[in-house]
């Protein structure tokens, strides 16, 4: 997401759990002024994209949470046993 301005935007989203829909999304340069940012993962099905996301190249035109880097914050992960069993 190239947005820059706003602190949120309207996405529009055909593939997704719940089919297509429009979603309200935080931008990433507004969710970077958090103090604390928390990111909460669960589930097996996402262990192979969290080691993309974590140790492969940087690609956030494909992977958003790669934006997220709190300028003077911090930022969390909070994983399950499926959800980290692909790193090490």
């Amino acid at each position: 997401m190239k947005e820059t301005h706003h602190r949120c935007v309207a996405q529009h989203v055909e593939h997704s759990t719940t089919g297509d829909s429009w979603r309200i999304t935080l931008t990433a340069p507004f969710i970077n002024r958090s103090t604390e940012v928390v990111v909460l993962l669960t589930g097996a099905g996402k262990a192979g994209i969290l080691k993309e996301v974590l140790t492969g190249p940087r690609d956030p035109e494909s992977m958003p949470i790669q934006l997220i880097e709190p300028t003077s914050g911090h930022m969390s992960w909070m994983l399950d046993e499926g959800a980290a069993s692909k790193l090490k």
